[in-house]
């Protein structure tokens, strides 16, 4: 099983330590209406367990239990009004805890789990109830060291240990991501055949994200952008409110989650299915750009030489338009470029959108290795509140986004099945 696997790989790391870990609390959307429940992501990747409120311990030293559960009780009246609910009973038999405990249960049996270890691992975050019945634990646990008893004195986060692990995709994982992106490419090729002049930036928003759910996706991994015309020089631009017009480009960000895991797509396209000449050069550019970072993916290779890789092509294209000055390391050196380039390149992909794992550690950018997931998205994006700007390229803005899986030998786009060269796009839009 995939989540036991995690937990064993999870504790050779942590050793002679117990681990807490607490999964999200429903959350209020207006008065005693809540938005829909997704688990914390660290909590689901170590058991899987997607209810609210719950609580998990991985006690390694305990003779019976090293997996345990508190969870919501069996309440008839409750799941009449809020949904079903898995109980003790089928926890156990579902997720493969040892023992699981109604959450009336947790101060008189958590603490039992705390005797044999000598760490624990813990995570203080915003669960404000949670940390002050840590904390009088702890305080209590003071008392039992002193008598001689062998229990934790230390807290340690186990973030660092579980992002770590999360950096690297197994093939399960590698096989969600590839699902969300079929999933949100197909999405894609709908609303790429359906766009026209006229129609509003919410009514592709719309088709996107029903396309996710009627397909098996959980719904977007993230807000989703359709930003046309000015609106896509707002790098998260959300609003989706605006009426489309003839001889606009279009960027559209978006991603499906699939069993908690997400695509990150971006496409720019034609509104009315055909680039302009001062279009078609600026698409161009970028896509040259993208290629060549995404050529650039291999192990040993660090995420910010990815990013110098696609930075080069965009400057030198911003050069060749007469945008910025030459020659190129000036200009690279001098900075102008980011009024037309002012975010990264890439960021890692997983069950988050913006996963977790440190990009930089020491000074040192993250180096790539196999089994890393990142998106390669370079962009040009021309305000038509940049001073000087020439009229012919103002509120153009164009960002292509695919997803790379780093392999042992190079890498492999995830999402090879969209349109992308201006050709492609301009065929498929036919």
């Amino acid at each position: 099983m995939m989540f036991e696997k995690r937990r064993k790989t999870y504790l050779k790391k942590t050793g002679d330590a117990v681990t807490i870990l607490v999964g999200a609390k429903e959350k209020v959307k207006i008065n005693d209406v809540h938005y829909r429940f997704r688990q914390d992501n660290d909590f689901y990747y170590l058991t899987g367990f997607d209810e609210p409120d719950a609580v998990a311990v991985l006690a390694p030293n305990h003779k019976e239990h090293q997996f345990i559960l508190f969870v919501r009780p069996d309440d008839a009246e409750a799941e009449t009004w809020h949904g079903r609910r898995y109980g003790p009973a089928q926890t156990m038999k579902k997720f493969g805890a040892d023992i699981a405990f109604p959450l009336n249960k947790l101060d008189e049996e958590l603490p039992k789990y705390f005797e044999g270890h000598h760490k624990l691992y813990y995570r203080f975050g915003d669960n404000e109830e949670f940390n002050r019945k840590l904390i009088r634990w702890i305080i209590s646990l003071r008392v039992k060291y002193r008598s001689g008893k062998n229990v934790p004195l230390d807290v340690f986060d186990p973030s660092r240990i579980i992002h770590e692990m999360r950096l690297y995709k197994s093939t399960e994982e590698i096989a969600r991501i590839v699902q969300a992106q079929k999933i949100s490419a197909d999405a894609y090729g709908k609303i790429m055949r359906t766009v026209k002049p006229g129609m509003f930036e919410f009514e592709l928003e719309t088709m996107l994200e029903s396309h996710f759910r009627l397909n098996g996706g959980m719904g977007s991994g993230y807000a989703t952008i359709v930003a046309s015309h000015e609106n896509g020089t707002i790098l998260h631009y959300s609003e989706n409110s605006r009426c489309m017009q003839d001889n606009e480009l279009v960027i559209v960000d978006a991603g499906a989650e699939y069993d908690y895991y997400c695509a990150d797509i971006s496409r720019t396209f034609p509104v009315n299915g055909k680039f302009t000449k001062i279009q078609k050069e600026i698409y161009n550019i970028v896509l040259d750009a993208q290629i060549s970072a995404i050529n650039s993916v291999k192990p040993g290779v660090s995420i910010a030489e990815v990013h110098k890789t696609a930075l080069k092509v965009l400057v030198k294209g911003l050069i060749s338009l007469k945008i910025i000055g030459g020659p190129l390391q000036a200009a690279l050196k001098k900075d102008d470029y980011k009024k037309f380039f002012m975010h990264g390149t890439s960021h890692l992909l997983g069950m988050d959108v913006h996963d977790v794992g440190r990009l930089k550690n020491d000074g040192q950018w993250l180096v790539l290795k196999p089994g890393m997931v990142l998106t390669v998205e370079p962009g040009l994006y021309f305000s038509s509140k940049i001073k000087g700007l020439q009229k012919m390229f103002k509120s153009i803005a164009v960002r292509i986004e695919d997803n790379i899986l780093v392999t042992k030998n190079g890498s492999r786009n995830l999402t090879p099945s969209i349109p992308k060269t201006v050709q492609e796009i301009e065929e498929f839009m036919k």
